[in-house]
């Protein structure tokens, strides 16, 4: 007897062979600056071909918009790249990471990202540089700083101390300076400190004003 041929219907899903392409630092929306570590993870459950790491200015940039940081055909997980974001400006980033394997799977993944590597600036319009003050001194003044995250206060005796600095106080992402001073049992030359510190990642930015009074 001949056997008649039997149709049988297969469905493929091919969803659980794509390549793991995972960004995880920086994560959305972080403020970063100087040469950051990029944080990760690329493997694929066939043959790994390679993982790319580009960046481009703004939110939804074009194709011919994105510059390589690094290709590798390692699959790694960790330390994916180091990116200077020192020769790039300040601004809003897109920052892309696509895996590909050898049957030309691909993933990725992307995060949204600000470079800030500008110091805040400190304008102080009291006290007067070398001026003489008496009770409780007003301490006025602004600082210019998108991503501010907090200015300290301090004093010590002399023009240009090394140490003896003594907390006067500070606040969070308050760009307007008011304090008051008091400087009753003060006597002689003192310095006032301001420094304002940004809220960049992986090191801040850090800026100091001193005043003589």
């Amino acid at each position: 007897n001949q056997s008649s041929p039997t149709e049988v219907q297969v469905f493929f899903d091919n969803a659980g062979a794509n390549p793991t392409a995972r960004l995880e630092s920086p994560a959305g929306d972080d403020i970063i600056a100087g040469i950051f570590g990029i944080g990760g993870e690329t493997q694929s459950v066939g043959v790994f071909k390679n993982y790319d790491i580009r960046y481009a200015k703004g939110h939804s940039p074009s194709k011919e918009d994105w510059t390589g940081i690094r290709e590798s055909s390692r699959p790694l997980r960790g330390e994916l790249a180091k990116w200077d974001t020192m020769i790039i400006g300040d601004g809003l980033y897109s920052l892309q990471l696509v895996v590909t394997d050898e049957n030309s799977y691909t993933s990725e993944d992307i995060v949204r990202v600000v470079v800030d590597n500008t110091q805040p600036v400190i304008g102080l319009t009291a006290p007067a540089s070398e001026s003489i003050q008496t009770g409780e001194v007003e301490i006025k003044g602004s600082i210019s700083d998108d991503n501010l995250e907090l200015y300290t206060i301090e004093f010590a005796p002399g023009a240009n101390p090394s140490s003896g600095w003594e907390f006067l106080g500070e606040a969070g992402r308050e760009k307007s300076i008011n304090r008051s001073w008091s400087t009753t049992g003060l006597d002689g030359l003192y310095s006032l400190r301001i420094t304002a510190t940004d809220r960049s990642k992986p090191t801040p930015n850090t800026a100091s004003l001193l005043r003589t009074v």
